[in-house]
């Protein structure tokens, strides 16, 4: 193939000969590693030839006219918004030969300059098995005048994902601009994806999203299906004065389902919402009528990928050494995948999609993604007789996967382990977690095990298992400052994204990073000293240690002194709006504790300490702190704050936000300190 290749600092002609162990090979010699490549273009590099339009019909030129002049009306109850979408129709259509196709028209009103990015268009298909075509493409520009764009000006290039670690050799991209676009313009444009020669014809989930942060005249979406065939489908939160129920018509072939709404009010981001598909009106449907050929057809794909060869054993009983029990070697095994198989997703197929690729493989390249490393995990798993499967999931970011009906939407695959008569998940994924904790994201969310046939909920951990705690050895001077000592230990998905942080920093960094943590507390700090454990030793919990000092943490006025410690205050950004429209909604439970002793100058003493304080939110909070004097007369404050809840309802967020306020409030009281006469 004749290419242009974009890589991290330079764009170059390529003329491919072929792509192996992640490297790009030229004809003449040249070799490109993969996780150096931003974009691979497939186009003619010869000279571009001045563009011209194509003609527009009356017809179209009058339809163009129309929706402009609505536009326009529309914009002047909505004038803060920089577009107004006025059409938004789809149509998914299983044919009468099984084969997949999708329609989609729409067409958008720029109003202000942080819209011209409509004017992009991107598209995809993949290679063998679908096709996409853009079937028209108009501007109306703020003229007056027409442009077009046809399919064959759109240029095919291969998406690496960032950083070159994801490469699927089947999709191809194809990237166009619209001519002509401005402020004012409307576009208008219509595309159809054909998936000619699906791996499996059953597979049929059409899905249709109405609303968005965006004014939206009118949005249409209909399934069309053999007449033989039925159709399962939930249409949910769909407004209180609009029919949820489709119109249905029927021809001798085919059945057509329709759901329609119009003059949409624009959705207000708010902090921490919930993905926009959780909760605007929405269809997902599928024509199978049990989750049963889902499961026969993931699990064939994953059951011949988890295979034990004699290289397997062999390294998996180096890997355990002289562990004894299942949950030691689990434990090995699990730290081993994580650390030793580096993430990178190469796909070539709806089976190597869904079931990844054989163990024995992945081990030998040293590479695999989310369902490859699950993969690996469950062979290993296999040698030592530890029952693990892969599942497939939505991580808690996205939208919410359903089990109503047997609909397939998944983005992710870790590992579910039955051990000692327990059922829990491992995510061997990422690099960074220490047994048995994994990523807060797959928490909460229903996941699908093929081979057992089963879907369960994976329920939050405790809040004692996801968080930060801290011991706190301060002395205070004569003149206000504070000479602290700290040392913190983590546990769960908090663990493992602070182990990653600093895995991913330089360590002649570490100093200059800890330092502008710190400064963000208060700005006047000196670092000491500070110290990591080991951060590749998966086996041990991350502790950190730091000797600092924080200059002019306090106001001395004649007798008085009025202490602030930075470090013990609580601050909830995501509680600033007195009302929410939507559910608070955070990646997983949560906690912080905190034990901290402070030292008084021998010629100080507290005026009176502030009361403790005990809280217990329906919402799922538990807070508790105290302050006493110690028989040396040192200060000890304890504080602990727990959240297990992830979703905060509307209906509760008063009251939560509420009682988290008066915890903001509490931690930032400052402490009252008199002079000894």
């Amino acid at each position: 193939y004749s290419a242009i290749i974009h890589c991290k600092n330079k764009t170059i002609p390529f003329k491919i000969k072929s792509f192996q162990n992640d490297i790009l090979n030229s004809e003449n010699g040249e070799k490109i590693p993969l996780e150096n490549i931003v974009e691979i273009n497939f186009q003619s590099l010869e000279k571009k030839k001045k563009r011209k339009n194509s003609k527009i019909s009356s017809k179209i030129k009058t339809e163009l006219r129309n929706q402009k002049e609505k536009a326009l009306k529309c914009l002047k109850k909505y004038s803060d918004y920089d577009q107004i979408q006025i059409i938004d129709d789809g149509i998914d259509i299983k044919t009468i030969d099984k084969k997949n196709k999708y329609i989609y028209r729409y067409s958008f009103f720029i109003a202000k300059k942080s819209a011209l990015q409509q004017r992009k268009i991107s598209l995809h298909y993949q290679k063998g098995t679908s096709s996409t075509h853009l079937d028209f493409a108009y501007v109306l520009d703020s003229k007056g005048s027409f442009h077009t764009l046809k399919h064959s000006e759109l240029k095919e290039s291969v998406p690496t994902g960032k950083g070159g670690r994801f490469f699927d050799t089947r999709t191809i991209r194809l990237s166009g601009e619209l001519p002509g676009v401005d402020v004012g313009s409307l576009i208008y444009v219509q595309y159809t994806y054909d998936d000619y020669n699906p791996e499996d014809p059953r597979m049929f989930f059409p899905a249709f999203y109405f609303r968005g942060t965006k004014p939206v005249l009118q949005s249409t979406f209909r399934i069309k299906i053999p007449s033989e065939m039925t159709l399962q489908f939930l249409a949910l939160d769909f407004p209180k004065n609009t029919k949820n129920e489709p119109d249905i018509s029927r021809t001798k072939e085919y059945t057509t389902y329709k759901w329609e709404l119009s003059d949409m009010e624009p959705i207000k981001n708010e902090p921490r919402m919930p993905p926009l598909g959780d909760f605007v009106p929405r269809v997902l449907a599928t024509t199978l009528k049990s989750w049963k050929p889902i499961f026969e057809l993931n699990s064939k794909y994953e059951l011949k990928n988890i295979k034990v060869t004699p290289e397997i054993k062999k390294l998996t009983k180096k890997i355990i050494g002289k562990r004894q029990t299942k949950s030691e070697k689990l434990q090995k095994i699990y730290h081993w995948v994580q650390q030793n198989i580096t993430y990178v997703s190469v796909k070539s197929s709806l089976s190597s999609g869904l079931g990844g690729h054989p163990a024995a493989e992945t081990i030998k390249n040293a590479f695999g993604d989310c369902i490859d490393k699950s993969i690996v995990l469950a062979t290993l798993g296999k040698t030592v007789d530890i029952e693990i499967y892969p599942v497939g999931l939505m991580t808690n970011d996205r939208v919410r996967m359903v089990k109503e009906i047997p609909y397939l939407r998944l983005n992710h695959a870790i590992s579910e382990v039955h051990l000692d008569n327990k059922i829990f998940y491992l995510d061997p994924t990422g690099t960074s977690s220490r047994y048995p904790s994994f990523s807060g994201g797959d928490t909460d969310v229903n996941a699908i095990n093929f081979i057992k046939g089963t879907i369960r909920k994976i329920p939050l951990p405790s809040p004692e298992k996801h968080g930060k705690k801290v011991e706190l050895n301060i002395e205070l001077t004569n003149n206000g400052n504070l000479k602290i000592i700290s040392h913190a230990k983590y546990v769960g998905d908090y663990e493992s994204g602070v182990r990653g942080f600093w895995k991913n920093q330089p360590e002649n960094q570490w100093n200059e990073k800890m330092l502008a943590y710190l400064t963000t507390q208060s700005p006047q700090v000196k670092l000491n000293n500070f110290k990591l454990s080991d951060l590749t030793n998966l086996d041990s919990q991350l502790t950190i240690d730091i000797d600092y000092s924080r200059n002019e943490c306090a106001t001395i006025a004649g007798e008085l002194m009025i202490l602030n410690i930075p470090e013990i205050k609580l601050n909830f950004p995501e509680v600033s709006l007195k009302k929410r429209s939507y559910p608070l909604r955070y990646r997983t439970s949560s906690s912080r504790i905190i034990k901290m002793t402070i030292k008084l100058p021998e010629n100080y003493n507290a005026l009176e300490l502030p009361k403790p304080m005990i809280i217990k939110n329906i919402s799922g909070i538990t807070y508790s702190a105290q302050w006493k004097i110690s028989e040396n007369k040192n200060i000890i404050f304890t504080q602990k704050f727990l959240r297990n809840s992830r979703e905060i309802q509307t209906e509760k967020y008063p009251k939560y936000r509420k009682d988290l306020q008066k915890i903001e409030k509490y931690t930032n009281t400052p402490l009252y300190l008199n002079k000894k006469k």
